[in-house]
Formats: C-alpha cells, structure tokens, sequence
C-alpha cells in the first residue's frame, strides 16, 4: 500500500466513515445531554432558593429574641429589679433594633452563602476562594 494518495483509497473510507459517526455523535451530545446537563446550574442561578433559607434565618432569630424578651424581665425580678415604663419602653426599642440588625445579618448570610454555592456550581468545584472566604468578617456561618 502506497501512502501517496490516501482520500481516494479504500482503506480511508472506513477512517472517514468513523470520523463521521464520530462527528455525528458529539454533535448529538451538544446538541442533547450538554444542555440537559446544565439546567441545574441554570435554575439554581436563575431561581435560587433564597425564600427557604431566608425563612428558617426569619424563624431562628424570632424565636431566639422572644426568648430573650421573655427571659429578662424574669431574670431582673429575681432580683428585686422592677423596669418602670420607661425603661421598659427603652429596653423594647434596644430589643427590637437588635432584632433588625441580626435579621438583617442572617439574611444576608444566607444571599451570600447561595451566592457562594452558586459561583462553586459554576466553577465546576474547582475549590476557589468564594468571596466570604476571601472576607471573614462577612462569611456565612453555619448556612
């Protein structure tokens, strides 16, 4: 066999048949399986479920501060302590303020961490630093 002219010999025709199929088949992958393959991703960047994680941070600290609104008029009564109106109504506004800025904290724990969760899927879990990582002082913790 002579390599001179292989595209007319017999022999290259089953090389280009196998390349077509093989051409065929990737471009019925491309076509099919890559986008089935990323609408995970897609959903998860174009619907993130902020509504769940946000609700149960609602819910923690609601029940963390009525514990607290319960706790402390109890526990200055056990030691003699009466709050007059006043300092009822001061101890109210603190206790609602602080309400506020950990809802406010918690929720946007939650933002960034499924924005982290986002950028990992995205990154294929490469193992990158995620921004909170990058910024202790604003990481999620816990979520």
């Amino acid at each position: 066999m002579s390599f001179g002219d292989v595209t007319n010999s017999t022999d290259f025709q089953g090389a280009q048949t196998l390349a077509n199929v093989a051409r065929a088949q990737w471009a019925d992958v491309s076509k099919r399986l890559i986008p089935a393959s990323q609408m995970p991703l897609i959903d998860a960047l174009k619907h993130p479920d902020y509504g769940l994680g946000l609700s149960q941070a609602d819910k923690a600290i609601g029940t963390s501060f009525d514990t607290q609104r319960a706790e402390a008029p109890r526990d200055l009564q056990r030691m003699g302590i009466v709050m007059t109106q006043p300092q009822q109504a001061q101890f109210d506004k603190q206790m609602k303020l602080n309400e506020a800025s950990a809802t406010a904290g918690a929720e946007n724990a939650v933002r960034t961490h499924i924005y982290d969760r986002n950028n990992s899927i995205m990154g294929g879990g490469m193992g990158t630093l995620s921004p909170s990582a990058m910024n202790p002082m604003g990481a999620a913790s816990g979520l």
